[in-house]
């Protein structure tokens, strides 16, 4: 087995979501994958993620990353109706939106689709995939008694359709950002992934470094649509996936709690300590705040990180 070590910062929830996204990412890419958080020298926390195989775990997933393609799936037969996406429960060309969005699709069956049959068009189910492998991100569209955690709100969407950018657009528009970078300088980034930073046009709001609250003085960048803002594409990328199968502890619409555990654990334990589960080992909570970046009711981002507790 081979151990690959990450910093982390452990007040940026997307960090550690990302850093389930690797754990995810390597059980199903290599197999026999263990994480947990050390936060033993009191300063810098870090990530161990341990896997079978005898090559690092992260670079080899950000490697995966860097060759593959963003497809989104497109439910077909008679059970769905794309006038189901519509204000107006109009007829509505599936051609039109996949050339809107620029996006590869595949079509399949309904009963494939994870969470039944998608009522907008922006939280569609999309695919990781090389020739080698794939990974499905779709919590966004979650019917389940989770909470979806949903931040982003898709913008510039089709006149009269129901859902903006699709989660399939904004995960594709990360990893182009990345990709350069990435197949050029593997080892350097690997090393540090959370730090990779370049322009980004859009993101899904998991790390607060990139988004903000507008206070209504001062400078805002809605006001210079010449510039674009700096984020981080694989904190984003990355937390989507993490987001699979665990989720923070909803306390109230604009209030979550997430945990974290010392010491290597499988996908199941740790997905439970990032829920904030009671767990017999040593322990750290968080409390997250969010807030409006626009409208009320629509888009939200991180505004705050505050620890409840260490054991």
């Amino acid at each position: 087995m081979a151990e690959s070590q990450i910093p982390v910062d452990l007040f940026n929830p997307g960090q550690v979501m990302a850093c389930l996204g690797l754990l995810e990412a390597a059980e199903i890419l290599i197999g026999g994958a263990e994480g947990g958080f050390d936060w033993s020298d009191g300063m810098t926390a870090r990530f161990r993620l341990r896997a079978a195989g005898p090559t690092d775990p992260v670079r080899e997933i950000l490697r995966f990353l860097a060759e593959a393609e963003v497809v989104a799936l497109i439910p077909q037969g008679p059970a769905f109706d794309a006038s189901a996406w519509t204000e107006k429960q109009e007829a509505f060309p599936l051609e039109q939106w996949k050339a809107h969005w620029e996006l590869e699709v595949e079509f399949v069956s309904h009963e494939m689709l994870p969470f039944g049959i998608p009522d907008r068009s922006d939280v569609l189910p999309a695919l990781l995939r090389t020739k080698q492998a794939c990974l499905t991100v779709d919590h966004w569209g979650d019917r389940t008694r989770r909470d979806a955690f949903k931040l982003w709100a898709g913008g510039g969407g089709i006149k009269g359709v129901k859902g903006g950018k699709p989660g399939a657009r904004i995960l594709r528009d990360c990893l182009e950002a990345a990709r350069g970078p990435l197949q050029e300088k593997l080892d350097a980034i690997a090393a540090d992934p959370f730090a990779f930073a370049t322009p980004l046009s859009s993101g899904f709001r998991v790390d607060w470094r990139r988004d903000y609250i507008p206070l209504e003085i001062g400078f805002s960048p809605n006001e210079h649509s010449s510039m674009t803002m700096r984020g981080h594409p694989l904190v984003e990328v990355l937390a989507v996936i993490g987001l699979q199968h665990a989720r923070p502890e909803r306390l109230e619409r604009l209030a979550y709690r997430y945990g974290v555990a010392d010491g290597l654990l499988p996908p199941l334990l740790a997905r439970a300590a990032f829920g904030a589960a009671e767990l017999p080992l040593p322990m750290r909570r968080f409390r997250m705040r969010l807030g409006w970046p626009g409208q009320e009711g629509q888009a939200r981002c991180i505004v705050d990180v505050v620890e409840e507790n260490w054991r």
